[in-house]
């Protein structure tokens, strides 16, 4: 009776092969551990996000490079930092994901998807050929380096200065000026309404609105917060609340569209702040509330948020020593920690793998 379960089970996987399923991955850069209400922030305006986390699986032990742009480079090429880019350099220099190498979307295009990207790009800008649409994206519009200003999209540092926007493969100056967070949105939302949800599609957000400068429209910047003399932590939550809002946007798009029953979403960060970063935050977020908020703001506001992120951070790998493909020099890599949630929908099991799952033993129930 085993033998014949077992071939009806391969036989139902055989006969009703399962459709291609959409991918939605949402990268989020400097997305602390603690910065979501599913993580126990009762502070973070994150209900879309943690509704995909109670229908989704957390990973909580999943790391990342301590850097932008090694974590997309490894993204993107699907190997580890240590073999493709361990450097965080702007277009100005030499970096992300090497010409010789093939790149996620190109290995989707060959399987048939359609692919689109909005966002923090940082996986090479340095070499002609390096941009999305010549790493197999269909359309894009993204900037290329680290940061940019959230209103005006200009970045500047030494030696590479000026507006950072482009759109599916040409310069976007002049269509700048807007909150970046907005044009980003508006693209996906586009790519979705006139895409047919018979092809597989590929949708690479790598949203910036939590990385430097503070910036967030009033709308949603937290009063309550800056009422205290939290400033800087009412307009990170207004970030925070922008992202949620983002990704409301654009997974109601995809229902509105019939993909969303067929579409398996991952959102994790490109990285969590660092503990220099988390102790500056916290003492001088408590200097300044203590006399104004006591202990109440002192404790929320700085150590709370600010020291989980650091100890989130403090358990890690040890480093590893290699040699980094695009410099040939040697070089000591660390990672960090950060959640990352895993949603598939249990509509979009195909009838085959529900049979084969009715035909193996029941699995543990999860807790």
């Amino acid at each position: 009776m085993r033998v014949v379960a077992l071939a009806l089970c391969l036989g139902a996987a055989v006969a009703a092969p399962a459709a291609k399923p959409h991918v939605l991955f949402s990268l989020v850069d400097d997305y602390g551990h603690f910065d979501a209400g599913f993580s126990g922030n009762p502070d973070a305006p994150t209900p879309s996000i943690d509704a995909l986390a109670a229908e989704g699986v957390i990973l909580s032990r999943h790391y990342v490079y301590q850097f932008c742009s090694p974590t997309r480079s490894s993204l993107m090429s699907g190997r580890l930092p240590i073999h493709v880019n361990v450097d965080n350099n702007p277009t100005s220099k030499l970096g992300g994901v090497d010409l010789r190498m093939a790149t996620l979307p190109e290995k989707l295009r060959s399987a048939g998807y359609r692919s689109t990207t909005v966002g923090k790009w940082h996986a090479g800008g340095h070499l002609y050929g390096q941009v999305p649409e010549m790493r197999g994206f269909d359309s894009s519009r993204v900037f290329l380096n680290g940061n940019e200003d959230h209103y005006t999209q200009y970045f500047g540092i030494k030696g590479c200065q000026g507006v950072d926007a482009w759109l599916n493969g040409s310069n976007a100056y002049g269509r700048n000026g807007s909150y970046g967070t907005y044009e980003y949105v508006n693209h996906v939302l586009r790519a979705i309404e006139f895409h047919d949800p018979a092809t597989p599609m590929f949708i690479y957000a790598a949203w910036q609105n939590t990385h430097t400068p503070l910036e967030a429209p009033a709308k949603y910047v937290n009063a309550s917060w800056a009422a205290q003399g939290c400033k800087t932590k009412g307009t990170y939550l207004g970030m925070v609340a922008s992202l949620d809002h983002a990704v409301y946007n654009v997974t109601q798009a995809m229902k509105a569209k019939g993909m969303w029953e067929n579409t398996l979403m991952i959102f994790r960060c490109s990285r969590c702040c660092s503990s220099r970063c988390a102790f500056r935050c916290a003492f001088r977020c408590a200097f300044r509330c203590a006399f104004r908020c006591a202990f109440r703001c002192a404790f929320r506001c700085a150590f709370r948020c600010a020291f989980r992120c650091f100890f989130a951070r403090a358990v890690q790998p040890r480093p590893m020593t290699t040699t980094n493909v695009n410099s040939d020099r040697t070089c000591r890599v660390r990672v960090a920690r950060n959640n990352c949630v895993i949603l598939k929908l249990r509509a979009s099991i195909p009838a085959a793998a529900a049979t084969a799952a009715a035909c193996s033993p029941a699995p543990p129930a999860s807790s």
